[in-house]
């Protein structure tokens, strides 16, 4: 945008603009489309082991809510056993 603007040295301020840029944004600026980072094999490898991570993540994340399930259940039915025991005692008479 510097380049085409009515200035003395637009072209000059242009040229020093773009070398303030990042590299991949000057090759995209350029004309040029910037390389897809995906493309690299490390990044691919990580993407995979991170997506791998989060995948057993999940599942274990849902192996433990049903164990926590399992688990409030069984304190619900032995809560609601000690409340009917409770309950005959007092009504017995002991």
């Amino acid at each position: 945008m510097a380049k085409n603007l009515d200035w003395p040295d637009a072209p000059e301020v242009a040229r020093r603009l773009h070398a303030l840029l990042p590299p991949g944004l000057q090759a995209a600026a350029g004309g040029q489309a910037a390389p897809d980072p995906m493309q690299h094999p490390a990044v691919r490898q990580t993407a995979a082991k991170a997506v791998a991570a989060i995948t057993g993540l999940q599942q274990r994340n849902a192996v433990l809510g049903q164990q926590l399930t399992a688990l409030q259940q069984d304190k619900m039915a032995e809560s609601r056993k000690l409340e009917i025991d409770a309950f005959k005692a007092e009504t017995s008479g002991c």
